[in-house]
């Protein structure tokens, strides 16, 4: 663990007012499985071609060359809740075979009395500092992020 007696000028608790803000967010990733022979039907084909908009660049034959010798497809980009969900519902009613997996992302910001954030590219040294404003009972805000 580093020596944070050189970090004091960051936050060393005799400043009042300091409070974190806790982001809370997840990330979707999507995976879409082909049911037959392990590659893409032509329906799979265009309705995931209609449904993901990273896809929507190619035309359909490029994309079929692009999937026909995968038996999955899961979209580069995350989502958050909202997109995801929709994604996933018209998934199914269009008959497409979609898994969602989560993940929490999201952490801390310390924020000074004047309301400016503290960004601190070290690591480690944030978390710590993190742990001794929460443990001094500096006020958390919650804020959930989409």
């Amino acid at each position: 663990m580093k020596n944070l007696d050189e970090y004091k000028y960051l936050w060393d608790g005799t400043e009042p007012g300091w409070k974190l803000q806790h982001l809370d967010k997840v990330e979707w990733k999507l995976v879409f499985k082909f049911i037959e022979n392990g590659k893409p039907t032509q329906k799979e084909l265009r309705s995931l071609w209609k449904l993901v908009p990273e896809l929507q660049h190619y035309k359909l034959p490029e994309l079929y060359k692009y999937l026909k010798n995968k038996s999955e497809y899961s979209p580069m980009e995350k989502y958050g809740n909202i997109e995801a969900r929709n994604i996933y519902e018209k998934a199914e009613e269009i008959g497409l075979v979609v898994t969602m997996t989560g993940k929490q992302k999201g952490g801390y910001l310390p924020i000074s009395t004047n309301t400016e954030a503290l960004l601190i590219e070290d690591e480690e040294i944030e978390e710590v500092i993190i742990k001794k404003m929460l443990a001094a009972g500096v006020k958390v805000e919650e804020i959930h992020v989409d």
